[in-house]
């Protein structure tokens, strides 16, 4: 099997990781705590989504800047173990961490590859959970990554207004797609009142597995990861191999 037919195989098995994770957090849901093969394979996930980055960005090193380089065989070997996807905090860094096994030129030598690499870092603006990935990854080596569970309970009325438990919200005399809420009080798991027949009412419980002291969604995580990873290996890989 090729690098490519690889790589392609594993994203496809994180994507069904995923799934797996996603059911197993549905079945965890109705419990106070989270149960600990959740945080495992939680871990695994976001440390195997790392890794997979790392793979792709070792088969481009391999196939693309590795042959360019007039060095030594034994050289050679050396940098490979150096060979890393990187990920930077600021924009000066990236170029010092490509430096690391003989890419800091990639954006003059091979422009499109150091466009995908760039796109993705944790400074630009809707990637900051890059970021989050790798800091959850690395933790990993020495614990899991610690969660709770955020619940939420909210109410949609006649599929327009939705009021959620963050607060305390009363109604009185307002009308809603022309129907009359008399008197409505929404609170913590509660909903009490009055409103006109045949208002529709849809009552919604939901739990949010979050990474604790930092309320950072695990799931949407690993899903912005996978997404990395797609475009990652489609752009450096597939496109380049074009």
């Amino acid at each position: 099997m090729s690098d490519i037919d690889d790589l392609r195989s594993s994203i496809r098995i994180l994507g069904d990781d995923y799934s797996n994770l996603v059911k197993l957090c549905q079945s965890d849901a109705g419990s106070d705590t989270v149960a600990v093969e959740v945080r495992h394979r939680t871990q695994t996930l976001l440390t195997e989504i790392i890794r997979f980055l790392d793979r792709v960005m070792s088969t481009y090193f391999r196939q693309n800047i590795e042959p360019g380089l007039e060095i030594s065989a034994e050289e050679v070997i050396v940098i490979r173990k150096n060979v890393y996807f990187p990920i930077a905090d600021k924009p000066q860094d990236l170029s010092a961490n490509l430096g690391m096994f003989k890419a800091g030129d990639l954006k003059t030598k091979f422009p499109s590859a150091y466009g995908v690499i760039e796109k993705v870092q944790p400074y630009n603006p809707g990637m900051e959970r890059v970021g989050d990935l790798k800091r959850y990854s690395n933790l990993g080596h020495r614990t899991l990554t610690p969660q709770t569970k955020r619940k939420d309970y909210s109410i949609t009325l006649e599929d327009t207004v939705r009021i959620s438990d963050g607060g305390s919200v009363v109604m009185r005399n307002c009308l809603v797609m022309g129907k009359l809420v008399k008197n409505l009080l929404v609170s913590k798991d509660k909903l009490e009142g009055e409103v006109e027949a045949g208002m529709s009412i849809k009552r919604e419980n939901s739990v949010t597995y979050v990474v604790t002291d930092a309320g950072i969604d695990i799931l949407d995580l690993c899903q912005r990861g996978l997404a990395v990873c797609r475009d990652v290996f489609q752009g450096l890989i597939v496109d380049s191999s074009k």
